[in-house]
């Protein structure tokens, strides 16, 4: 009996951790519907709002469609609490079992989550990255999204880098090796700084990158200080032009003995035209947020599998 009652509580321990549901909470208008945040609730996001799951955010974790088994999740919490101290970025995992036809619905719903709830709440710019996987079978995707000054710091073009790197981790389903994976690049990435096409952007009050006005070269002077020169070398040029004794006839430009004669005769027997295609493909962008529901800004992207 007694070795029963231990299997049952092994069972209990080990078991119920994986299969425990994040709990979520009810919006209404007495708390604000849940938003803390600077946005403002109108009628265009209030669905959208209600139908995002209101979720305490001192976790990190919500693992919907329960795809992390126990040791991947302590192995996560202690990678997402070395990445937020050594960043300043607020990680947030969350996994569904949501059918979307398009893509961007995926996007729509992860972003929300992240806008409506009160993640990077203590930063200017809600500063963070927020890693998404849609298990299901009928539309599976994964995707990282970043908030605030995440976005200088992992630009599209590194995290376009990031999801092709853990691609067949994801569609193995083998979490634990495609999670590593991504905390290292991150880690890497952050290390070596804002990307140099960066340096000069920057994160706005809605937190949205913005980059640094172009330098617009002034045509009009340019023009006439480009003229004004021009001017001087040719009023130099006539003033040399006047001490040479000019010509009156064409005869007295022509040296005859300089001058041969001869006669060539071409034939057009056919003609032959070679041509080849170039290809062009637009290149991932470097940055520019994309704007979410609540009119903050994000980037990343996801892939499908």
């Amino acid at each position: 009996m007694k070795k029963f009652y231990f299997i049952i509580i092994c069972l209990f321990s080990f078991v119920l951790p994986v299969l425990a549901t994040p709990t979520t909470y009810e919006r209404n208008e007495n708390n604000h519907y849940g938003v803390n945040k600077k946005w403002s609730i109108n009628d265009n996001n209030l669905e959208k709002i209600l139908k995002t799951p209101y979720v305490n955010a001192d976790e990190r974790i919500y693992d919907f469609a329960n795809i992390l088994d126990y040791q991947t999740i302590n192995s996560l919490n202690l990678l997402i609490e070395d990445f937020e101290k050594e960043t300043g970025f607020t990680f947030v995992f969350i996994s569904t079992n949501n059918y979307y036809v398009n893509d961007i619905d995926h996007e729509n719903y992860a972003v929300d989550f992240y806008d409506y709830n009160d993640f990077g709440i203590n930063d200017d710019h809600y500063s963070g990255v927020l890693l998404y996987r849609n298990a299901t079978s009928l539309s599976p995707y994964y995707a990282l999204y970043t908030f605030g000054d995440a976005q200088l710091y992992f630009d599209n073009q590194r995290i376009n880098e990031i999801l092709d790197s853990v691609y067949n981790d994801f569609i193995l389903k083998n979490y634990s090796q495609g999670i590593d994976t991504i905390f290292k690049k991150l880690n890497s990435y952050y290390d070596k700084g804002i990307d140099s096409r960066l340096k000069d952007s920057y994160i706005n009050d809605m937190g949205h990158l913005v980059y640094k006005e172009p330098f617009n070269i002034p045509w009009i002077l340019a023009f006439i200080i480009a003229s004004f020169i021009t001017s001087l070398f040719i009023c130099w040029n006539i003033s040399k032009q006047k001490m040479v004794i000019k010509a009156k006839d064409a005869k007295d430009y022509l040296y005859k003995p300089s001058i041969n004669f001869s006669f060539r005769e071409d034939k057009f027997i056919n003609s032959h035209t070679t041509s080849h295609h170039i290809n062009t493909s637009s290149s991932r962008g470097s940055g520019g947020s994309r704007i979410g529901s609540s009119g903050g800004g994000h980037g990343g992207g996801g892939r499908r599998g």
